[in-house]
């Protein structure tokens, strides 16, 4: 489940824009353990995400009829599992483990710009071209997880994950086309890239508006 507000506002050439959004998401995991035989292990539990995000900009015409926007923003996000254990659907259960609660923040500081050019087609439909650069700057509390045996709860140890990248070059390239009759096709490319990974998203969009 996935819920969100959005607004925005205007001032001439500047704007000031906020979202707020909520999820929850049923995960159920497995594993699968062969020291004593196979014993199958399971897992489910409900996993909450609360975000934020505020953006400012401001809108400049170009000679070359495009607008480029400068914009700065600044998203927080906060992921939290609840404490859960794993319990023995095949096989045993001696190497099942407990999960402690724990709750992950991810804040995100933006700068970059963003460029869009229009053009009106004789048909009447409109062909809207944009893009997007920036600089991403990440801080994230500690991620890892406090896990111990059901059967030894005093041996606990903890689980850590990649270190994510904190400075990262975002790049969107994407086009809309909008018809008279209400329909719009859009597709577009989103790109991360830091110096230990690299992220590729494409969207394809048919709307129908009235």
């Amino acid at each position: 489940m996935l819920a969100g507000v959005y607004g925005a506002h205007k001032f001439g050439a500047a704007y000031v824009s906020g979202a707020v959004s909520y999820g929850n998401y049923g995960t159920s995991a497995f594993r699968i353990v062969r020291v004593a035989g196979a014993d199958t292990l399971r897992a489910d539990f409900n996993a909450h995400d609360l975000g934020a995000r505020i953006e400012g900009g401001y809108r400049i015409p170009l000679w070359t009829a495009l607008d480029l926007t400068p914009y700065a923003a600044v998203q927080v996000q906060g992921f939290r599992t609840p404490s859960y254990g794993e319990t023995a659907t095949a096989g045993s259960a001696q190497f099942a483990l407990n999960y402690d609660a724990g709750t992950v923040t991810a804040v995100r500081t933006e700068l970059g710009s963003r460029i869009g050019k229009s053009w009106h087609v004789p048909d009447g439909s409109v062909l809207d071209l944009f893009g997007k650069a920036a600089w991403a700057h990440d801080e994230i509390s500690d991620p890892r997880l406090k896990v111990s045996f059901v059967g030894l709860p005093v041996a606990s140890f903890a689980v850590n994950g990649a270190t994510p990248a904190r400075d990262l070059a975002l790049v969107t390239a994407g086009a809309e086309w909008k018809f008279r009759s209400g329909i719009s096709v859009m597709a577009k490319f989103d790109g991360e890239f830091a110096e230990r990974s690299t992220t590729y998203a494409g969207t394809a969009r048919l709307r129908y508006a009235w």
